[in-house]
């Protein structure tokens, strides 16, 4: 089990381009020493059913779109994309998902967005905003 967040200074992504491989900067926990800081990635400890859980938290205008993906191995296993529908100062981009994994796999986290202007967008940081939980299911 381990649980990432970001809490550093302003982190921003960029619209369009391709997808950005997260970074987080503290952990809250992680039971197996396996979510390394340096390359984003959480290594499978044990083989079997994971539940993974990532979300960012952004300010958003009408209409901008964001995506949050899941990687294993660098190979597509989930996304999600959400369009905001108003301005909001606390919009959350999620991801909830279970994936069969084997051991030694590596799990990232690739966000992108796309707004109108081409703008940057600056996350929330602080782990109630924006982190990434991975928990073997029994």
């Amino acid at each position: 089990m381990a649980r990432v967040y970001y809490d550093g200074p302003s982190y921003m992504i960029p619209s369009g381009g391709s997808y950005k491989l997260f970074n987080f900067t503290q952990k809250s926990y992680d039971t197996h020493g396996a979510f390394n800081l340096t390359s984003n990635s959480y290594t499978i400890p044990e083989t079997g059913f994971y539940q993974v859980i990532a979300q960012y938290s952004i300010y958003a205008n009408v209409s901008e779109f964001f995506m949050i993906r899941l990687y294993s191995n660098d190979i597509l296993v989930s996304t999600k994309s959400y369009t905001s529908s108003m301005d909001t100062n606390t919009f959350g981009v999620g991801l909830t998902d279970i994936i069969n994994v084997t051991m030694g796999d590596s799990l990232t986290i690739k966000v992108y967005i796309f707004n109108g202007g081409s703008l940057s967008r600056e996350i929330f940081n602080a782990e109630e905003y924006t982190f990434f939980t991975v928990a073997k299911l029994a």
